[in-house]
């Protein structure tokens, strides 16, 4: 076989062997965070930093790696995220997230998608945190980044309505648009009633359906979840692990079902003594918790006797036996995820608010 045959032959036989998947030489992704105020950071200040795979909009991201800076003194921080290079797919997309803690409580969070790796290709992000709990102008809807607004969709159109600028927006039929308009048919409470959502996108000069004059059009490129019952006036930055309804949504990997007349499975952690009052979906649950910065760990729960149909009672002790492995925890948005000490999520929970 001729030289320049073999190597032709070599050099398609190693593509194929990469198909899909990056061919990253680096391991680490590096990174700087900042803010805007002009604070200093306390000494006890926690900084982390997550590599996560957002590809499925089904699914929590999954976390690839992570860093952790105790007192990093005051912005920029610098650092740097190990991951391991094969388990890097060139389809899949992938983020950088941040947070800023003290006592283990929220102070500063990445509130945009920074990309990386996947098609990006990049190895380097910039991020810019956002104060939790500061009151911030309304503001023009971002051009690209997490949307949040109420969504609603009739006569063959969805549109959604940024709850930073009240701005009203077209969404386009592509991308993940199929996810966000299937989570819309089963949380509507009618047809055409608006619903709170949270998707990451970007908004696009399109032309409409009907007519040619363009106009600016979200389109969706993850949806992240639906927040039925709640709307633009909930907290937009992250829920607080204590003093919040916890609404249990999914135990060991499998959404929870709620019977017809079923009490919702909950938890509320009160600070002062340390209680953990709540629903195993039947009884009402008492009990305590021990916090410090994320680890969690919770005493065997108490409650009441009342007896209740087969799969809510088979519902509730899963849920009971589920507390006392939990060993850690973490937020996003309005999402609380208990975890066990290989941080395997063992339940999900999603914040509810009173209107």
């Amino acid at each position: 076989m001729p030289t320049s045959r073999r190597l032709l032959t070599l050099c398609v036989f190693a593509v194929s062997l990469i198909e899909g998947h990056a061919a990253f030489a680096a391991s680490t992704v590096t990174g700087t965070a900042t803010y805007r105020e002009r604070i200093a950071l306390p000494p006890a200040v926690v900084f982390e930093a997550t590599l996560e795979d957002i590809s499925r909009a089904d699914a929590p991201a999954t976390v690839l790696g992570r860093t952790r800076i105790e007192s990093p003194g005051n912005p920029p921080i610098r650092f740097s995220i190990d991951f391991d290079p094969a388990a890097i797919d060139a389809r899949h997309r992938y983020a950088v997230r941040a947070r800023i803690t003290l006592d283990g409580k929220l102070m500063f969070i990445t509130d945009t998608v920074k990309p990386v790796l996947g098609p990006e290709q990049a190895t380097h992000v910039d991020l810019l945190l956002v104060r939790v709990g500061a009151t911030r102008p309304s503001a023009p809807a971002p051009q690209a980044g997490r949307f949040r607004g109420t969504y609603s969709y009739m006569a063959d159109a969805g549109a959604f309505t940024d709850c930073a600028s009240g701005r009203r927006l077209p969404v386009a039929t592509e991308a993940d648009n199929a996810a966000l308009e299937a989570a819309y048919a089963k949380a509507r409470a009618a047809p055409g009633a608006p619903v709170l959502a949270v998707v990451d996108g970007r908004i696009e000069m399109r032309a409409p359906m009907e007519g040619s004059r363009r106009q600016p059009t979200l389109i969706v490129e993850r949806f992240v979840e639906i927040l039925p019952g709640s709307g633009c006036s909930a907290p937009a930055g992250p829920a607080a692990l204590e003093n919040t309804y916890w609404k249990l949504v999914t135990l060991r990997g499998t959404a929870v079902q709620l019977a017809e007349k079923q009490r919702e499975p909950h938890l509320i952690l009160q600070p002062s003594g340390r209680r953990m009052v709540g629903s195993g979906g039947c009884n009402r649950l008492m009990g305590g918790y021990t916090l410090d910065g994320e680890q969690l760990a919770f005493s065997k729960a108490a409650g009441t006797m009342m007896a209740c149909a087969q799969g809510v009672m088979e519902l509730e002790r899963s849920f009971l036996d589920t507390l006392p492995q939990v060993t850690s925890w973490r937020i996003d948005g309005q999402r609380l995820e208990l975890l066990d000490g290989q941080r395997t999520v063992l339940a999900v929970f999603e914040a509810r608010y009173l209107k």
